[in-house]
């Protein structure tokens, strides 16, 4: 069996971290001038714990992943302590939990008509047990993909984050939010993920919401998000999140990698269902401050928290769930947001992380659990420290770029002069003051170009096409006459805004189509077929895609020299994508190639999802070229060569049933002799690549097993392959896994197994 490697492993990829190293509680690796103490575990009746929040007189509050919440008691002296307590009301499953205006804040993930929504908890005669419950929304559903972290922001207002999969009840978002006018804005069909992820989702996809003390008024501030599970206003009063695409889109042109969010009042960040997320560089999007390697983004934190922020030479600190790491991050301010840098500050395996706080004193709370996992509470501190008080706020040292809770009319003439700007995060935060604004009083300098004194031709070109952009996403009375003004003769030399006018030629299409007369159709495209020589990256993308929404005669002709090997595989996959959706001009010579490449990519490395985008891409290139004279191509080839890896597994005989208890403990004397690449081999040998990916090994129907080794201890390994049904997560409900996998297996052989899976992980 040949195993395909993709390269360094994903713990490898971002920047080193700190010169040095020491393993503290439970083998973590943590910086030196840190340690790191075990503050408690979790009881077998006490569930997987997923959150966490402080109240001032130091009380810990403790969401279990099932069950009620759990007090633990303001911490007097040295671990350990007591357990933590059962409150009096039966309400848990918080996904996020706060302390603010005198009581406990819950985002409780469940159903809307059950307990889904925010609940508020009251301690009325401070006697450390609560005596008043009240629920103050409601919505859900149940979901790791729902109603998330909360926090109390500069203007004292409530903060939350909801995933993708939360239903927004209908009038729930305040007419003045500042996330409006939102659209899909997809110019082409797209493919639904083939595994069936996040079918239905649409616009405005994972949220960021304000509301107030008691939940009556709620705006929605930003969205075009995957599932943020945690946000964090730094010190200067910006907010970030740690947002990720699924893993299975690995190796599409339409993944991108775990990213750390600047969101502002308006932010769309572009994720969209299936192959339909918009590319980074589209300017109605947002970009991330920066993009890490593979993650599972849980906590985030600002250190002007903590005690000796100095000592940990990062502004935030974001957790990752799957490899166990607590990633920090340096920022850079870059005009009006932020590049950064990121390195690993503290590792463990498994260290499945679900939460992360400033506690008393201001140390660094670390919460683990989730999906079963056993919990476990760790305090890190800096070895030597000025001790400050918990939530200490201290002046910011630049001026945000949000005005949280700041909501004033607009200066116009500010306004047009900063849609000009160079800086792209200005020209959003213009550009949304402008769409607020009654386009009656700003469409003329639009449409007639209206210039101030002073500007140079680069800054009245970007004001007018950001102006442009903004009229067709609010006035659709004006799109005709912006999609007339688009592509004029001499626009393929103007770098400064081709982009954005490639992009809201999309938008006018996508928004008003039945808008434009065919007359203009066809001029604006000859002017693109003009430009189309000029065009890279992804400005040719986008210009492929209107040559397709706009009928371009002979497009496979145009379309198929970007199959060629020599282009990307991104840049392969986005031709043959919106080459599916060509009925016309076809050849026996371009059906050829199209049937050749689909041929060549079938198995190309990537993500669980990506093979079954091919074959959906595949499927739909022969309908749309001519499904007879395409199979006539293919039983003309040879045929195809089965994969360089075994999915099919060995017939072996019955050793034994095992049981968790049996087989920890059958294996331990072979511990020392066990061999990783014998554990290779009996993947195959069990079946296991059948369902599952290991690197670009198997087939992505189950979890991918990468990375297994580096969640999981040995007994939760053993559980989930012995007890498969005993916790599953939302992906893959529907996915049953057979029971009795290893019982051909003899102890030696799942010691080697569960070897390979651990060191796979590193």
């Amino acid at each position: 069996m040949r195993v395909i490697f993709l390269g360094l492993l994903p713990i490898l990829l971002v920047n080193c971290g700190p010169p040095s190293f020491h393993a503290g509680a439970d083998g973590i690796l943590c910086p030196d001038g840190f340690e790191i103490e075990v503050i408690m575990r979790s009881g077998p009746e006490q569930g997987s714990w997923i959150s966490m929040a402080f109240a001032p007189d130091g009380s810990l509050f403790i969401s279990p992943e099932d069950g009620r919440l759990l007090r633990l008691p303001p911490l007097i002296g040295e671990p350990p302590y007591g357990n933590p307590v059962p409150i009096s009301f039966p309400i848990g499953r918080a996904q996020g939990l706060c302390w603010a205006n005198d009581s406990l804040y819950l985002n409780v993930a469940g159903q809307a008509n059950e307990d889904g929504g925010l609940h508020r908890l009251f301690d009325h005669d401070q006697d450390g047990v609560f005596d008043e419950h009240r629920k103050l929304s409601s919505y859900g559903p149940r979901s790791e993909h729902g109603a998330h972290a909360i926090l109390v922001g500069p203007d004292q207002q409530l903060y939350t984050v909801w995933g993708n999969h939360l239903q927004i009840p209908d009038g729930f978002a305040s007419t003045n939010s500042s996330f409006q006018d939102f659209a899909e804005d997809t110019l082409l069909p797209g493919i639904p993920d083939p595994r069936g992820h996040a079918h239905g989702i649409t616009m405005p996809a994972g949220t960021v919401w304000r509301t107030d003390a008691d939940g009556k008024t709620w705006s929605l501030i930003a969205g075009g998000m995957r599932n943020v599970y945690d946000i964090a206003f730094s010190a200067d009063g910006d907010l970030f999140g740690y947002d990720a695409d699924m893993e299975w889109d690995i190796g599409t042109p339409w993944y991108r990698p775990p990213r750390l969010l600047h969101l502002v009042p308006g932010g769309d960040y572009g994720w969209r269902s299936g192959s339909s997320k918009l590319d980074p560089s589209c300017p109605d999007t947002l970009p991330a401050v920066l993009n890490t390697d593979f993650s599972s983004p849980t906590g985030i934190l600002s250190t002007h928290l903590l005690a000796a922020a100095d000592k940990y030479d990062a502004d935030l600190l974001m957790a990752d769930w799957s490899y166990g790491r607590i990633l920090a991050v340096q920022l850079n301010p870059e005009g009006a947001s932020y590049s950064g840098k990121v390195r690993v500050f503290a590792e463990g395996r498994p260290w499945s992380i679900s939460d992360i706080a400033a506690g008393p004193k201001g140390a660094l709370w670390v919460l683990t659990g989730g999906r079963g996992t056993p919990s476990t509470l760790y305090r890190i501190s800096a070895t030597s420290s000025n001790a400050k008080p918990l939530n200490a706020v201290q002046p910011p040292s630049r001026k945000a770029l949000s005005a949280w809770g700041a909501e004033s009319a607009p200066d116009l003439g500010a306004t047009w002069k900063q849609l000009g700007s160079n800086d792209r995060w200005l020209r959003w935060k213009a550009r949304m003051e402008l769409e607020k604004t009654e386009s009656v009083q700003w469409a003329d300098w639009v449409l007639n170009e209206n210039t101030a004194v002073g500007w140079d031709r680069f800054r009245a070109m970007r004001t007018w096409s950001e102006g442009r952009l903004a009229l067709v996403r609010v006035a659709p009375e004006h799109a005709l006459a912006v999609w007339s003004r688009l592509f004029a003769p001499g626009w393929d030399q103007q770098q400064t805004t081709r982009l954005l006018d490639l992009r809201t030629a999309q938008i006018v299409l996508s928004r008003h189509e039945d808008n434009i007369p065919n007359s203009s159709r066809i001029t604006n495209l000859e002017r693109l077929l003009d430009a189309l020589p000029e065009l890279q990256g992804i400005e040719r993308r986008l210009a492929h895609e209107l040559m397709v929404a706009l009928d371009c005669p002979d497009l496979p002709g145009k379309l198929i020299p970007f199959l060629d090997p020599g282009y990307t595989k991104e840049e392969q996959i986005h031709t043959a994508h919106i080459l599916r959706l060509v009925a016309d001009g076809w050849n026996p010579d371009y059906q050829r190639q199209a049937v050749e490449w689909t041929r060549a990519t079938r198995l190309l490395p990537g993500g669980a999802s990506l093979e079954g985008f091919l074959d959906a891409i595949a499927t739909e290139l022969r309908a749309s070229s001519g499904a007879e004279s395409w199979d006539a191509i293919v039983g003309s080839l040879p045929p195809l060569q089965p994969p360089a890896w075994d999915t099919a597994g060995k017939k072996r005989n019955f050793i034994r049933k095992w049981t968790v208890d049996e087989a920890i403990s059958a294996i331990e004397p072979f511990e020392a002799t066990a061999s990783a690449e014998d554990g290779l081999q009996l993947l195959a040998d069990a079946a296991c690549l059948a369902c599952h990916r290991f690197n670009a090994n198997g087939h992505g129907i189950g979890p991918d097993l990468t990375g297994v080794g580096r969640r999981f201890d040995r007994k939760s390994l053993l559980e989930s392959i012995l007890e498969p049904a005993k916790i599953v997560s939302d992906q893959y409900r529907n996915i049953p896994m057979p029971p009795g996998l290893l019982d051909t297996f003899e102890a030696s052989e799942i010691a080697d197994l569960l070897l390979f899976l651990e060191l796979g992980a590193r």
